[in-house]
């Protein structure tokens, strides 16, 4: 596994399109990407809670992606086993 704090758009285009796996936060732009190119995506959603976002749209995000079947949502880090295999 690779992590990457910080990369510019180029370059993540370039580490998507070698990737097996795409663990993202849940906006649209990174999973629509992946989606595209046939990755399959774990998304997690960033939080008001955790002052991560100023409110929770992102789960409303990736509840209906997973719901039409093209990520794998992960609301619990304890559980990213279960998406990798």
């Amino acid at each position: 596994m690779k992590t990457i704090e910080f990369t510019n758009p180029k370059e993540m285009s370039e580490y998507i399109k070698e990737a097996d796996y795409i663990i993202t936060h849940g906006g649209v732009g990174t999973i629509i990407e992946g989606i595209n190119l046939g990755k399959k995506i774990i998304a997690v959603p960033r939080l008001k809670e955790y002052k991560e976002h100023v409110n929770d749209h992102q789960l409303q995000i990736i509840d209906r992606f997973d719901e039409e079947g093209y990520i794998l949502p992960l609301k619990d880090f304890d559980k990213l086993d279960l998406h990798i295999n």
